[in-house]
């Protein structure tokens, strides 16, 4: 057994020790403890580092909040930096810390002796950071006590050089909290649990990591992540070179490469690799024992043992999967409210903003409700009409409020074809049948936009749903749907108008009840919003560049919700070069 220490399981004691030190309440024992940990793993000595940097920005926050708020204030900083200035005059240029890149080639050795240079190097923090501390607290308690947290403030003045940040998510939801909205920046030793959808970080140094549910991570360094379980893909571009994805029991480190990481709940990790190599380190074994992975190598590490596994390169994720982005709705005068303006797709790894009148419209043919005989969906004080009237109200415009809804549904997708028509004495399928007003080509990624009114009382991730072919031919078949591109839960939605509800005296046996019968208005009290999935007709089973005329629409029938479909609509074929 080697005496390296995981420094993931160490790091609470090394904060305790510190604090200790800090306090000036830490016996001989635990100066030897600390010595022990410092010596013997430069990753604790990072860990330890930046522990304590910490503490001097916390001082660094405590004296500018302080300055702002008290004239006194003066002369703690004074203190301060004549403390600081002191405690660095007796450290060697070898041992300044004023950089991160320096303090980390710093720690890249093992260090040759005892605790005292150590000592040294954060003397200042600590001197300096009870000075402050002890000014601070007897002359400003009462003016911070409405104010954020000191890790708060200290997170938030961190620099850009430091920033880890979320480049782009899919569907990403977090547990206990929200995920951030694309651009922002994650914290520093802080826990995130995906539990649905994928994530994609930015390190400072260029590595992007692609995570996708259920996954467990804690960012612990500029150059390294913490995969406690779960799943992530990393490509580490020129310059990045020795980024570290850490996992329970091993420490994978980049050599130049795209690698894959598997984590399971015991620990056992599984490494793929891509391109170029990647250097593996059971963190029970001696640096003598490190596993060198190049392109097309894979193997598995559990419980101290390594094994060769099938290189399986599915496994490594590239890019997020297409989808639709995000949509806008027009919001400057209250007749335009809850429209469709414009929604960006991305086909291919590419995202494309398509304009609402770029986009192909639709014609109901079919449509026959289940028991929610509330099938209409109009703006409030507009008059539904009806024949011709009402379905050229509901079918050409783009508002995400106003709509058919609540079609009838199956447990059972579609294996033949739909009955829209009584010409063959069979009942009615139920569900809605809609005819693009053009035909759309299947090209790579999303080809429809489907557009859905919840509540938060209905499902969280949008209410399922089956699409099928008009006419079934060999190879194609059904596709359900049962999580949506933007849910409830995705900054992305957005907020609906209220609007009126058309509930019918009878169920809706045919588009021509629904166009034609009689019904009551109906105000829900709720709010809802509008969320959206794509739908690509391959997962239907149409070739490449297949036209296709019209799609049908079913309810899952999961639960007593039926889906809302407010607005679809097809994408343009756009020629590429060289077609």
């Amino acid at each position: 057994m080697s005496q390296n220490n995981n420094p993931h399981t160490s790091r609470p004691r090394l904060e305790e020790l510190g604090s200790a030190f800090i306090d000036r309440t830490i016996t001989q024992e635990e100066i030897e403890e600390l010595d022990f940990l410092l010596r013997d793993d430069s990753r604790n000595r990072i860990l330890f580092l930046r522990y304590m940097d910490l503490q001097s920005e916390m001082v660094n926050v405590l004296v500018r909040d302080s300055d702002e708020k008290n004239a006194k204030a003066d002369s703690v900083f004074d203190w301060a930096s004549t403390l600081a200035e002191y405690a660095a005059s007796r450290q060697t240029s070898s041992q300044t810390r004023t950089h991160q890149s320096k303090r980390e080639s710093a720690v890249a050795t093992p260090c040759q002796g005892n605790l005292a240079p150590w000592i040294v190097s954060v003397a200042s923090v600590a001197v300096s950071l009870m000075f402050a501390i002890a000014f601070y607290t007897t002359q400003s308690v009462e003016s911070i006590k409405n104010e954020p947290t000191l890790v708060q403030q200290v997170v938030a003045k961190k620099t850009d050089q430091d920033l880890v940040r979320l480049s782009d998510l899919a569907g990403a939801e977090l547990f206990n909290e929200m995920a951030p909205a694309k651009g922002y920046s994650l914290q520093y030793q802080h826990e995130y649990a995906l539990v649905n959808g994928m994530m994609s970080l930015i390190f400072p140094c260029g590595a992007e990591v692609i995570l996708e549910a259920p996954s467990v991570i804690e960012i612990t360094d500029p150059m390294q992540l913490l995969v406690k379980a779960g799943k992530c893909s990393v490509h580490a571009p020129d310059g990045a070179e020795g980024f570290q994805v850490i996992t329970p029991q091993t420490e994978v480190t980049d050599l130049g490469t795209r690698f894959s990481v598997s984590v399971d709940e015991g620990g056992n990790t599984e490494v793929q690799v891509i391109e170029g190599a990647a250097e593996v380190r059971q963190l029970d074994k001696n640096d003598s024992e490190k596993v060198l992975l190049k392109e097309k190598q894979a193997s598995r590490f559990d419980g101290g043992e390594s094994s060769s596994v099938d290189f399986t390169p599915s496994q490594y994720r590239s890019q997020l999967p297409d989808r639709i982005v995000g949509f806008h709705l027009a919001n400057e005068s209250q007749d335009s409210k809850g429209k469709l303006e414009s929604v960006s797709i991305q086909h291919a790894g590419v995202q494309r903003l398509y304009h609402v009148d770029e986009l192909i419209g639709v014609e109901v043919i079919h449509f026959r409700g289940g028991n929610n005989t509330s099938n209409l969906s109009t703006h409030i004080g507009v008059s539904a009409g009806e024949g011709d009237a009402r379905r050229a109200a509901l079918e050409t415009d783009a508002f995400l409020h106003t709509g058919l809804i609540n079609p009838g549904g199956s447990r059972e997708p579609l294996t033949q074809d739909p009955v829209m028509s009584h010409a063959d004495g069979k009942e009615l399928t139920l569900g809605m049948a809609i005819r693009f007003r053009e035909p759309v080509v299947n090209r790579p990624g999303p080809d429809v936009v489907f557009f859905e009114l919840q509540s938060a009382m209905n499902p969280v991730a949008g209410d399922g749903f089956h699409v099928s072919p008009l006419k079934f031919q060999p190879n194609l078949r059904s596709h359900t749907v049962m999580r949506y591109d933007i849910t409830l839960n995705s900054p992305e939605a957005w907020a609906l108008p209220d609007f009126e509800l058309m509930q019918f005296d009878s169920q809706i046996q045919s588009l021509d009840d629904l166009l034609n019968g009689t019904f009551e208005i109906r105000n829900p009290a709720m709010s809802f919003w509008a969320i959206a999935v794509s739908i690509d007709f391959s997962d239907l089973g149409y070739a490449d560049n297949s036209i296709v005329e019209g799609l049908f629409f079913q309810d899952v029938m999961d639960d007593e919700h039926f889906i809302d479909p407010v607005f679809i609509a097809g994408l343009p074929f756009e020629q590429e070069e060289g077609e």
